[in-house]
């Protein structure tokens, strides 16, 4: 219960349902006027629940009573995930009525505690106090709800009061040193009416004030009754020797500087801990980049990257209602890919061979199985090679199984031709058949001369053999006199085939009528005339043709001279 008198004596009281402690908040709460002998004059009061919570009130000289409170939005949270109360100072006449009611802005800044207190002046000192090292926001507003100063002092989640002569009294529990450190031990101050304290630096603040929040009173139903009078409690007041001895230490302020480096390898994770932000009333690191947009409320930065691309960090520090921000960017890389060595293979060539890593971008160092760093690897049998490889970001090991075609033909030459040929026309096509132990190659029909490539794929390795077609007439060289003289002189006494390419079937000679007159089967296949006169004969000889293989037929005439 808070307790103040009106300039004539009256006695205003604020009471309700408390909501917090120790430091007491009312909620559900009501004012009373009472007269100097306790009658309730007037009365109002809000069901707020813990929506609206009332610190204190104070009557100035002029009868006007002002409320110091905290309010929730319903939605906000802070970074522990409770309300995030926001600080209001209301301003009502003397019966109660609401004259205005102004509304603390204050960015990531958690009202845990709010006093007032009237100056001589007729302006009132306003003192908010939240947690961390920067707790401490003092100020001066005028009677009309308008900001006049306010500061901030580094002093660890301090008890704060306001004296008499409105200069702002804290304990704390928590001393600073100039280097930063900090050591527990009991810290007792007290500033002026314009919250300075000789030698000893306060911060500034950053406060916007609105008056839109919707605050009304209604009429508050009361009764009078017989109280208990509370028991006796016995206690004892013991005194004991301190010593005080003048101090200052604040400490430091927040800075949102952190440095991470510009370039890692997709699914890096970074961590950053122990950094100069611990004094922040709130810490907001946020991650942009491909396919992400997240806000993370904690003094400790920890992402991993699972995606390639260009990344902004940036962390946001708040102290006092301030807020400062550092940006980095990073570049994430993609992965090098699954096989910088490429699958295993077959290799067509014979020993040696050059293996390299196909890594996409420029690598800095190499790690062969067999131990060698340079950027290649002279091969010479078939087997396993295995590389780990860095581009100074990311580390890929890759294996590969390699074979020379030369440990794999144990069953003879891969593609085996005919020798060149010659074949007469009419025995087109030619059917030409490739031979290969290691794979079927399906034979061709070859219809003209010419010289014909035959390709093969064995164990991977094209083979390239070329085979020539000629051809020929294949007509048997054969001359047949058109005359002899079967005289027995030694000149032309017989007629019979001359040439070659041949092999004589029969020879049979016909008389101008159609009549055979002479036949033989056997070589050399002459006819001498015989009894015949003189004269034209008609001859056929059938015989094989050697170079076609198949039977032919001559025939003509020839002239008897006797």
């Amino acid at each position: 219960v808070s307790f103040d008198r009106f300039p004539n004596g009256d006695i205003s009281v604020l009471g309700g349902e408390d909501a917090d402690f120790p430091i007491v908040w009312q909620k559900n709460f009501y004012l009373l006027r009472l007269d100097t002998l306790g009658n309730v004059i007037y009365s109002k009061g809000l069901v707020a629940g813990d929506d609206v919570q009332v610190r204190t009130h104070i009557v100035d000289m002029q009868g006007n009573v002002y409320l110091s409170g905290r309010f929730w939005d319903g939605i906000s949270l802070t970074i522990h995930g409770e309300p995030f109360y926001t600080a209001f100072v209301a301003k009502l006449d003397e019966l109660y009525n609401v004259v205005w009611v102004k509304t603390f802005l204050i960015e990531e800044y958690y009202c845990a505690d709010f006093d007032l207190h009237e100056l001589p002046s007729g302006n009132l000192l306003f003192l908010i106090r939240s947690y961390g090292d920067f707790p401490v926001i003092i100020g001066e507003m005028s009677n009309m709800g308008e900001l006049l100063w306010y500061k901030g002092r580094g002093v660890y989640d301090p008890r704060i009061s306001v004296g008499e002569d409105g200069g702002v009294c804290f304990v704390s529990g928590k001393k600073y040193f100039p280097d930063g450190s900090w050591a527990f031990g009991l810290l007792v101050g007290k500033t002026d009416q314009a919250g300075e304290i000789a030698n000893c630096p306060s911060f500034d603040a950053c406060i916007e004030i609105e008056d839109d929040f919707n605050f009304t009173l209604d009429a508050w139903s009361w009764s009078r009754s017989l109280g208990i009078a509370p028991p006796d409690v016995p206690f004892d007041i013991v005194s004991f020797d301190a010593e005080s001895v003048p101090y200052c230490g604040v400490p430091p302020y927040p800075d949102p500087f952190f440095v991470l480096p510009d370039t890692i390898c997709v699914q890096d994770c970074l961590s950053l801990t122990d950094l100069p932000n611990f004094s922040a009333n709130s810490v907001r690191w946020d991650v942009v980049g491909p396919g992400v947009d997240t806000s993370i409320w904690d003094l400790d930065f920890s992402w991993c990257f699972n995606s390639a691309g260009t990344y902004e960090v940036s962390q946001t520090v708040w102290a006092l209602g301030c807020w400062d921000v550092h940006i980095e960017e990073i570049v994430v890389l993609p992965e090098f890919g699954e096989a910088m060595l490429g699958p295993d293979r077959t290799l067509c060539e014979e020993p040696p061979y050059s293996l390299s890593a196909n890594a996409g971008r420029p690598l800095l160092s190499y790690l062969w199985s067999d131990g060698s760093t340079a950027p290649e690897l002279e091969i010479n049998n078939s087997g396993t090679y295995s590389l780990e490889a860095s581009d100074g970001y990311c580390t890929l090991r890759d294996t590969v199984e390699l074979t020379f075609l030369q440990d794999l033909l144990t069953e003879g030459p891969p593609l085996t031709l005919p020798a060149d040929t010659t074949v007469c026309e009419q025995h087109l096509p030619y059917v030409l058949a490739p031979y290969s132990p290691y794979t079927e190659i399906p034979p061709q029909q070859l219809w003209q001369a010419g010289s014909y490539a035959v390709e093969a794929e064995v164990f991977g390795c094209p083979f390239l053999e070329n085979f020539e077609l000629s051809l020929s007439d294949c007509r048997s060289r054969i001359y047949m006199p058109t005359a002899f003289s079967p005289n027995g002189d030694g000149l032309n006494d017989q007629f019979l085939p001359q040439g070659k390419d041949y092999e004589g079937i029969e020879l049979q000679i016909y008389d101008r009528w159609g009549g055979l007159l002479y036949s033989t089967c056997k070589a050399p296949f002459a006819w001498d005339g015989g009894d015949a006169s003189a004269g034209l004969y008609t001859w056929l000889f059938r015989y094989l043709n050697t170079l076609s293989g198949e039977e032919e037929v001559l025939s003509g005439e020839v002239n008897l001279v006797r």
